[in-house]
């Protein structure tokens, strides 16, 4: 109880000096002149050989999977169209679409089973890249070293002594622990003009110290 407390205490004090960073659902194509295109690699580095390539334009890109850190850049899986392969994340924006989800229904018509998949937060980060999703009674965590792991939650409120209210949730399980505090201020990634609603700092298993954004 003593390591927790101290934890929480550490990460209240981080939150402030957090980095804001996000992950999204849908990228585009920037930095590329119009008429040239951006290189589709068969993985990270450029030691890989071009397999194809997606046009300055293009848009509607998805993430497959987390980065990998090669050559001093980061490189992206990615999937356009038909064409599948890693791209240098440089040369992608991320951005929101709005579209229909099946899980973005109407309150007054939402399900029990559509409540128990529909995370309460989104936490992620980026460089490291990191996932978060906080639901009712567990967080699930992803990293881009494959660490993933599911643990219940046993502390979930708000900072009596924030001015903010900041949110302060913990997970254990017998292998891992999570420590989270989302500040409610904006939070943005440097990577587009979107704002999030929570700025975060998390701590992972006493030894790994990350930030980024959170969206309800």
């Amino acid at each position: 109880m003593t390591r927790l407390l101290m934890a929480l205490w550490v990460m209240l004090l981080l939150t402030s000096l957090a980095e804001a960073q996000e992950k999204y659902a849908f990228y585009k194509v920037k930095n590329v002149e119009t008429g040239d295109h951006l290189n589709l690699r068969s993985g990270p580095g450029l030691k890989n050989p071009i397999i194809s390539s997606i046009p300055h334009d293009a848009d509607e890109i998805r993430v497959l999977t987390w980065a990998a850190y090669e050559e001093d850049h980061s490189w992206l899986p990615i999937s356009w169209k038909d064409k599948k392969g890693w791209v240098n994340a440089n040369y992608l924006q991320g951005y929101q679409k709005q579209q229909t989800s099946p899980v973005a229904v109407k309150v007054d018509r939402e399900t029990k089973e559509t409540r128990k998949i529909k995370p309460q937060f989104n936490c992620s980060g980026t460089e490291p890249f990191w996932g978060i999703d906080i639901h009712r009674k567990h967080m699930v965590y992803q990293d881009a070293n494959g660490l993933k792991f599911k643990a219940p939650i046993v502390f979930y409120g708000k900072a009596t002594n924030s001015p903010s209210g900041n949110l302060v949730s913990s997970a254990v399980d017998k292998q891992h622990a999570i420590v989270l505090v989302m500040e409610k201020t904006s939070c943005s990634d440097g990577m587009s003009d979107i704002n999030y609603h929570y700025k975060t700092t998390v701590l992972i298993d006493q030894n790994n110290a990350l930030s980024g954004c959170c969206n309800d």
